[in-house]
């Protein structure tokens, strides 16, 4: 998928929203989503060519999350359910 040109949607099914940044904690296992957004970690983030377009993501399932999670979902235009 890195390599590739298609634009592709996605659905993020969790409880947690995976969209924190080194700003609020070092943890890697909650940047996963912001680095598929060219978002998080810098140095993990470059290595997705093709980022995600936040538009075309959707959570399913989030049941927790930190008011700087809730500001980068509102930020990005990231939809919910």
């Amino acid at each position: 998928m890195n390599d590739t040109t298609v634009n592709w949607g996605l659905l993020w099914i969790d409880a947690h929203p995976d969209v924190t940044t080194p700003n609020h904690s070092q943890d890697a296992h909650a940047m996963v989503l912001a680095h598929l957004l060219g978002e998080g970690d810098q140095e993990f983030a470059s290595q997705v060519k093709t980022p995600f377009d936040p538009k075309k993501v959707m959570f399913a399932g989030l049941e927790a999350t930190a008011s700087h999670e809730t500001e980068f979902i509102e930020k990005m235009g990231i939809k919910t359910t």
